[in-house]
């Protein structure tokens, strides 16, 4: 877990050693002078977080690869950044097997939001990515006193059968799909116990991933997505407009999932022009 100040002041550094550390023990991170009372947070398979201090997250992969783009060229005179691989994500251990209980979306919630309690993060922003938007979805629902404005992008509420297919294609061809250093045994049976999960619930809960938290969502929302992104299907950014209040969609004409390192120039724009709207 890193905490970055922005404002010239100072860099604070924490990574977590268990799952249980990662929402109790900051004894190492001694002064708050540098915190703001705003943060984005990242997610998806690892889940990270930027704080805008004036600013959070995938999990195929560690944070510094997947977001590099976001952390190194976000605006440091805007954002301090807070990054959080969860327990059995990237380099988080332990545990060294990630579970997927039915209710793993708001598990992971809860632990965000109190590592960011912990570290006297009160208010913050959060930017939720594939299963992390799920997860930044189901934070701002749950605890609407503490989120300041949130960005979702290839997040769903719901599962849909095309997205299962695809999953599934992808497991069968994850080793030319994924790079090498980060295709290892465990993350090939986490992503297997990840889409079994899915299906699981496809079944077992018709689907539903968070559709009843959207109505309690207060704070502004952007919903960003790719009208090429094959793993989540166009109607899953259509039922997020509609049943989030104060919210707006801004479609990518052709990018796809990972829209994010596609066009890093563009995304980092709309996202901070966003944040710092008043």
């Amino acid at each position: 877990m890193s905490v970055m100040s922005t404002n010239g002041q100072r860099h604070l550094l924490y990574r977590t050693t268990s799952s249980s550390s990662c929402l109790s023990q900051t004894a190492n991170v001694r002064s708050r002078e540098a915190v703001r009372c705003k943060s984005l947070i990242f997610s998806d398979f690892t889940f990270d977080n930027i704080d805008d201090g004036k600013q959070r997250s995938h999990r195929g992969g560690t944070t510094w690869m997947r977001f590099r783009s976001q952390i190194e060229q976000l605006d440091r005179e805007n954002f301090t950044i807070v990054a959080w691989e969860p327990p059995g994500y990237g380099k988080s251990r332990p545990p060294d097997n990630k579970t997927f209980p039915d209710n793993f979306h708001q598990r992971d919630a809860a632990w965000a939001h109190s590592l960011m309690k912990t570290l006297d993060y009160s208010k913050f922003s959060l930017l939720g990515f594939g299963d992390g938007g799920t997860t930044a979805l189901l934070l701002a629902a749950t605890y609407p006193q503490s989120i300041r404005k949130m960005i979702v992008f290839g997040a769903r509420s719901y599962i849909h059968q095309n997205e299962i297919a695809h999953c599934d294609n992808i497991g069968r061809r994850i080793e030319d799909l994924v790079p090498t250093e980060v295709c290892t045994d465990y993350f090939q049976k986490t992503w297997t116990e990840w889409v079994n999960t899915m299906k699981r619930l496809y079944v077992v809960q018709n689907g539903n991933l968070c559709q009843e938290a959207l109505a309690k969502i207060k704070c502004p929302t952007l919903i960003i997505h790719g009208f090429e992104d094959k793993f989540v299907v166009p109607d899953q950014q259509l039922h997020l407009s509609q049943n989030i209040v104060n919210s707006r969609t801004y479609m990518f004409k052709k990018p796809p999932h990972d829209i994010y390192q596609k066009y890093p120039e563009v995304f980092n724009h709309k996202m901070t022009k966003f944040l710092l709207e008043k």
